[in-house]
This record gives structure tokens, C-alpha cells and sequence, in this order.
């Protein structure tokens, strides 16, 4: 019996190898088509040039575009190649014009699956279409605005919990930032995409949900250390059976593994378990109106939560148009831990920023105590004004800060697609080939990878200026107007409904300088990507983030720890850590110095 485990798990093994031989061989083949197309040097002989973009690529990336242009060739991992774009006309026709032509890589999608079901992230073309059509109206701005109001104890519970913190510690107290803004990313997520509570705030700081909590916390850092194992998961997610997989997963010397099936399996069953509790709920809540148990539960559903509507409108579609339960379990899971990471990377960038410069931390304050006085008609007690929807979202000081936090900072720094046929992209900025020759265009064959660069694109100078590097909100701000700097002009944000390049509703983003701009669903910033695929939640995460911000600098200052420097490593994923002396350089934290805020923490507007 032993030998036959051990012939079995050898063929599996070969199967494996001769798959990856496969892949290797076809890019091999396809290379000659783009082959005068420059780029970096390999290197690492099997690694290729990949592993930098994961390793604090910042300065790799830049570096790169500024040697080669906006497409350049770099080596992928197993001898393959990939073409690295920051070009805007080539991201128009790869995420706008032809976006039939380029889908999500077989590797990202079957990863996703692996990891999280048959969700958003790991399926295409009519069935992706299906389930975005479903969700769509969960995340409409309609839906925003009576979501808000049920979520918005939230960020009070928050700022309740630091508060304690720092009065206990007598005034001043040094936080993680970032372990404050995870938590929060959970609840915020938590309720208002499935209606539960995880209970992760509480004055102690200690999660109460710890397992499922730890399971997204790990989820990142695991995907980081297993990255080389990737060109295997289209072959474990088609032709392996889940009992085979988690054989291999035993067998295999890698315990980050068994770390990430475990992590997977909690998320997994929680989320199960939280649609059956509510499906159970919805049906005593149908018999108690005489609303019927076997259909009634749809009618009975009260809640704006992106699972009620979910569920409801999958009630309401023909058998053919509905999806699966398991469907809808891995549409949570996956909004979860998409929700979790970029948004709380961000609150805790925008404290850091806000930490670093004063008079950015002041100036908005100081909006925000205004525009709560003047919604409130109030001068005292203004602290705990919630603001509306509409008030909250047209703070003008707030809304460059966070235009130009998600310029500079992109939670992401790059997404890939595969060319599905033979195609051309056109160049907005010809780049210099191999041989000399001036490019216009790029030719890609079918098969292709293309890794969209985020950074690129957001720091490219012909697009956002010459201080493209530099941190200027005011970019975003038209000067001028009555009472000082203000939001631009009605309609400048991208619509993501809009089927053309750069499209907006009444003129350009006020950020982007002359013709030239990039399809992104955010004012022309890539960070929420681009096109039918773009970021689902890229409003609910706006309406959190500016929430925790109102709330939280309405009574609390933040400042830097002198002895502790924070660096945002690029891995990918943005990855704060301090360096030493100060801290390890590995350990993910944000610390800052946080007080009761003073009247001379206000400037005048």
C-alpha cells in the first residue's frame, strides 16, 4: 500500500514538472514575437527578475521605466518572460478597447479559487458577468448612502477604544496604528458585507474572533512566501481532485502550506456558517410574517448589507441567472479579505502622512470641525456630528488628501493579464528596441503576460506633471474659488460605466494634466484598476476610509516616534515596517504617538 501512495504522489509530481516544462516551452516560443522589445537583464537564472517587484520593488520598477519606457521585457520565473507596461494607451486598449482580448491570468484566478471559491477573482467571462450583475447594485452610491448610517458607530467605537488607550497611558500614548486600522477594516467589512459583528474593537485591543481574524492577517505574508509555487495552481486547480491537493499539501515540505490550507479552511467555514445563520434567521422572520418558509425568506430581507442583497437578488433571477451557494459563500470571503488588506494599508498611511506634516493633519481638522458645525449648526459638541453621505464625500481638502494618498501610495503595485489572441498595443510614448528601432507599437501574441504597473502609471510625469513624485494634494483642488481651495468641479470623477478611454462625466479629473490619462475607475489613478474588472468596492472603501478620518481627527493628534522610522516596503502589497535600531525591519507596524487634540492643533480656513 505504502508503494502504491508513493507511485501515485511520483506521477503527481511528474504530471507537475511536465506541465511547468510545458508553460516554459510555449513562452519560449511566443518570446520571438516581442523579442526586439528591451528590458532589464535576468536576474537569476531560475527566478528570472520577478522576485524583485515583490522585494521592496519601488526603486526596481522606477528605475526600469526610466531606462526602457513605459512596455519593457523582464524575466519571469521557470524561463518564461513578461512584458511590464505603464503606458497609458496600451492600458486603454488592454482594460477598455480590447478588453475581450486580455483576461485574468489561469495563475491568479486558479489561486484565487484554491484560496477562496468560485468568486469574483477566480472566474471569467459569462459566469464572472453573472455575479458581477448581482453585486453591482450592492455597491451603487444609492445603496452607499443608506449603508452609511448603520455602519457609522463604527469609527466611534474606534476612536473610543485608542482614546482609552491614551488616557490610560496618561495623555500620550504610542500606538500601532496599524493593528487599530485592521481591526476596523474587519468590522466595517464585516457588517456592512454580511451583516455580523466580528467584535474586533474593544478598549483591551484584544479580537475577540481571534482565528478568523489571524487567518486574513496571515494571508498576505503567506501568499509573499509561497509566490514560486504559483505556475503550479492552474494544474492543482484543473486536474487535481481536493482530496489529492491536500494529500500533496501533507506530503510536501512546506509547512507554509498547511499554514495557508488552514487559513483558507477557516475563513471558509465561518463565512459558510454566517449564511446559514442568516438563512435560518430570514426563515423564522418569513413564518412569523405568514410570508411562507419555503420562498418568503427573499421577501423578509430588511438589511442593506451587500449578503442581503446579495441574497435577495438572487431570489428574484431566473434558475439559469442564480448562483450556487458556494458562490455566494466565496463572494464573502473574498470581498473580506480584498476589503481588509488595501483599506486598512491605507488609514494607516494616511495617519502616517498626516504624522509627518503637521500642517496636512491641521488644515483638515480644521474642514472637518467646520463642516460638522456648519451640517449641525452647532459650535460645542461638534465632535460626534456624524455627517451625511453627500456632506461627507464633497469635503474638499479630504477627498485631494485621499486622491493624492492613493496616487503616490497605491495599496497594490501591479496586476497582471494574458493576451487571448494575437494583438497590437499602440504606445502613447514610443519606447527604443533592442535593435534601435523607434516603437509605436508592441506586438503580442496570444499567451502573453502582461504585468500592469500601478506605480508606473501613477508616477508617470507626462500624465500627473513634474512633481509626479511629490506628495501635492493640491493638485486635486481648484484654487480660486469662494472660501479657499475647494473640490474640482462637479463630475470630474471617472465613470466606471463608461465604455471609453478616460471618460468623464463633465470634463478631466482636475489631477491629470493635458490629453494624455490612464482608464482608471478613480479619477484617472490606476490604483482601483480599470474596466468591467475594476475594483468592485472601490465606493465603500472611499465612504470607510473618510468616515475613520472625520472621526478620528476630531479629537485625536498623531505624530511621528522620534526613534522609530517607518519604512513602506513595495512587495507588492504595501508593507510598513521600522527599521532598526528602532524595530526588526520585518515586523508589520505602524507606530505613532497619538493625544487628545488642542485648540492649537486647528488652523484657520
Amino acid at each position: 500500500m505504502a508503494f502504491m501512495w508513493f507511485q501515485a504522489f511520483t506521477n503527481i509530481l511528474m504530471a507537475v514538472g511536465i506541465y511547468v516544462l510545458f508553460r516554459m516551452l510555449t513562452d519560449v516560443v511566443k518570446e520571438g514575437s516581442y523579442e526586439d522589445v528591451d528590458g532589464p537583464p535576468k536576474d537569476d537564472w531560475l527566478k528570472g527578475s520577478f522576485h524583485r517587484i515583490f522585494m521592496d520593488g519601488f526603486d526596481y520598477i522606477m528605475r526600469n521605466i526610466e531606462l526602457y519606457g513605459g512596455v519593457f521585457k523582464f524575466a519571469m520565473p521557470y524561463f518564461s518572460e513578461a512584458l511590464f507596461i505603464s503606458d497609458p494607451l496600451a492600458i486603454q486598449h488592454i482594460l477598455i478597447k480590447e478588453q475581450e482580448s486580455f483576461e485574468m491570468t489561469d495563475i491568479f484566478r486558479s489561486g484565487n479559487y484554491l484560496a477562496f471559491g468560485p468568486g469574483l477573482f477566480a472566474t471569467s467571462g459569462a459566469q464572472h458577468r453573472k455575479q458581477r450583475k448581482l453585486l453591482n447594485p450592492a455597491f451603487s452610491t444609492v445603496n452607499m448612502q443608506e449603508m452609511l448610517p448603520a455602519i457609522q458607530p463604527i469609527a466611534s467605537r474606534l476612536r473610543s477604544s485608542i482614546t482609552s488607550q491614551v488616557m490610560q497611558a496618561g495623555g500620550t500614548a504610542e500606538i500601532d496604528v496599524l493593528t487599530w486600522m485592521s481591526r476596523t477594516s474587519i468590522e466595517y467589512i464585516g457588517q456592512a458585507g454580511m451583516g455580523y459583528s466580528f467584535d474586533s474593537l474593544d478598549a483591551t485591543g484584544s479580537p475577540q474572533t481571534s482565528s478568523y481574524i489571524q487567518a486574513l492577517k496571515k494571508m498576505v505574508p503567506l501568499n509573499t512566501k509561497l509566490r514560486f509555487l504559483r505556475v503550479t495552481t492552474p494544474f492543482a486547480a484543473h486536474y487535481l481532485s481536493p482530496r489529492v491537493r491536500n494529500l500533496l499539501v501533507d506530503w510536501l515540505p512546506i509547512p507554509a502550506l498547511r499554514e495557508m490550507r488552514e487559513c483558507t479552511r477557516v475563513m471558509h467555514d465561518t463565512s459558510k456558517r454566517i449564511l446559514a445563520d442568516r438563512k435560518a434567521d430570514l426563515v423564522r422572520e418569513a413564518r412569523a410574517e405568514g410570508l411562507g418558509e419555503k420562498d418568503g425568506w427573499a421577501q423578509a430581507i430588511r438589511g442593506k448589507d451587500i449578503m442581503s442583497l446579495l441574497l435577495k437578488a438572487n431570489a428574484s433571477v431566473h434558475e439559469a441567472e442564480k448562483l450556487e451557494e458556494e458562490e455566494v459563500v466565496s463572494q464573502m470571503t473574498m470581498l473580506l479579505f480584498a476589503g481588509f488588506e488595501t483599506t486598512s494599508s491605507t488609514l494607516s498611511r494616511l495617519l502616517h502622512i498626516f504624522a509627518l506634516d503637521d500642517h496636512v493633519q491641521s488644515r483638515l481638522r480644521s474642514e472637518i470641525r467646520k463642516a460638522k458645525q456648519d451640517f449641525a449648526g452647532v459650535t460645542n459638541g461638534w465632535e460626534d456630528v456624524e455627517l451625511p453621505y453627500d456632506v461627507l464625500m464633497n469635503l474638499p481638502y479630504l477627498d485631494a488628501i485621499l486622491r493624492e494618498t492613493l496616487r503616490v501610495y497605491p495599496p497594490v503595485a501591479e496586476f497582471a493579464r494574458v493576451a487571448q489572441t494575437d494583438t497590437i498595443l499602440p504606445l502613447a510614448q514610443p519606447i527604443r528596441g533592442k535593435s534601435g528601432t523607434r516603437m509605436k507599437s508592441v506586438p503580442v501574441p496570444k499567451g502573453t503576460t502582461i504585468s500592469i504597473s500601478l506605480l508606473g502609471s501613477n508616477y508617470n510625469k507626462d500624465v500627473w506633471g513634474d512633481d509626479a513624485f511629490e506628495f501635492v494634494p493640491e493638485r486635486w483642488l481648484r484654487e480660486g474659488a469662494s472660501g479657499g481651495p475647494s473640490r474640482p468641479p462637479k463630475g470630474k470623477v471617472v465613470d466606471e460605466f463608461a465604455q471609453g478611454f478616460g471618460v468623464t462625466r463633465d470634463g478631466e479629473p482636475s489631477g491629470v494634466r493635458g490629453k494624455l490619462k490612464y482608464p482608471g475607475i478613480y479619477s484617472s489613478i490606476m490604483s482601483f484598476g480599470g474596466g468591467p474588472r475594476a475594483c468592485i468596492g472601490f465606493r465603500f472603501a472611499e465612504m470607510e476610509v473618510k468616515q475613520v478620518i472625520t472621526t478620528l481627527l476630531s479629537t485625536l493628534h498623531f505624530a511621528v516616534v522620534e526613534e522609530k522610522e517607518i519604512r513602506w516596503m513595495s512587495n507588492n502589497f504595501q508593507t510598513p515596517v521600522v527599521r532598526p535600531p528602532g524595530g526588526d525591519g520585518k515586523t508589520r507596524q505602524v507606530p505613532l504617538v497619538v493625544r487628545k487634540v488642542k485648540e492649537g492643533d486647528f488652523m484657520g480656513l
